[in-house]
């Protein structure tokens, strides 16, 4: 295969369709799949909705769309728990279900295939463990310059930067790292980001996902290699250029990027903190038996295990 950029090969990887990695028919986010995501667990829906409540139960036409629903278990672990706490909420509350392949139907649920195609909606706009799968270029930094790493024969190999826009991605993103230092660049999240920002009329944009502030990720030494890691098997390795299509391709996310662009289309941020904290306090109305609901997983993991402690949640929200 000639040589290609590191962004086209993990995107074909991930997202040709019929073979790529979140192109299959099955989800790969389970116990017997290669990973467990706290969005699957009906505790983490039930809180979020009892939160959700809270912030825009006073909206007169509240919405909730789900961007990169995956497999859907969020969204069915919501309306599962408003069912039987809520059902008047429930009955008021608008869902969209957005994602590339079609995994489940719920006749209360709308289901898109883009999210350009979402309305402007009033509620809540939920993405978890979206921006860390976008496909990313690879760049290191080289004496007083930057390369940029390609693909070819199944290894890195260095070349010039492929895109025009990297130049202005390194002034902005990436100060003078020691030599070697490799950074994970990806032109899809700000895009994304500020789109899903458009679509929010009033309320809430939550973003579930892993990754560091800015003055951490790219704190010189911390990182040398960078994030970019695979995940097959619930375990994760380094070597993403095998087995494409068969195995996840992730890195961490720069949320102050994310943040940044919220701000410049209106948003007001709110914080940053572990999934934990929010669960915390979005938890607080659900019963003490919720601490035993142990499937998929024990709950327990989403308070103390790395789960709860390494997933990040950005909060920015827009009023009237």
């Amino acid at each position: 295969m000639p040589r290609e950029i590191f962004r086209d090969f993990m995107s074909r990887a991930l997202y040709t369709p019929g073979t790529g990695y979140y192109m299959r028919p099955e989800h790969p986010a389970s116990m017997a799949g290669d990973y467990i995501t706290a969005s699957q667990h009906p505790l983490f829906a039930a809180a979020l909705g009892l939160w959700l409540r809270e912030r825009i139960n006073g909206f007169a036409h509240p919405a909730l769309a789900d961007v990169g629903a995956g497999n859907g278990l969020f969204l069915l672990n919501l309306i599962a728990f408003l069912e039987k706490d809520d059902p008047a909420f429930l009955d008021r509350l608008t869902l969209y279900a957005v994602d590339k392949v079609r995994r489940f139907d719920h006749p209360r649920i709308s289901f898109l295939e883009n999210a350009e195609d979402l309305p402007a909606i009033e509620g809540c706009v939920f993405s978890f463990e979206l921006f860390d799968a976008l496909p990313c270029h690879l760049l290191a930094s080289e004496g007083n310059g930057w390369e940029e790493l390609y693909v070819e024969d199944g290894a890195f190999v260095a070349g010039p930067l492929s895109d025009d826009r990297l130049a202005g991605w390194i002034a902005a993103r990436g100060p003078a790292l020691r030599e070697g230092h490799k950074i994970e660049a990806c032109l899809e999240a700000a895009p994304l980001y500020g789109l899903l920002a458009s679509k929010l009329r009033r309320g809430l944009l939550l973003t579930f996902d892993y990754g560091f502030q800015a003055s951490v990720l790219r704190r010189p030494g911390l990182f040398p290699n960078g994030t970019l890691m695979s995940y097959s098997g619930h375990r994760f390795g380094r070597d993403v250029l095998q087995n494409p299509g068969g195995q996840d391709i992730t890195y961490a996310v720069d949320f102050t990027a994310l943040r940044e662009e919220g701000e410049r289309h209106g948003l007001r941020t709110e914080g940053m903190r572990s999934l934990s904290a929010l669960l915390a306090e979005a938890g607080r109305g659900l019963p003490p038996e919720a601490m035993a609901w142990n499937d998929p997983f024990p709950a327990r993991d989403l308070f103390f295990g790395a789960i709860g402690q390494d997933l990040k949640v950005l909060v920015q929200s827009r009023s009237d």
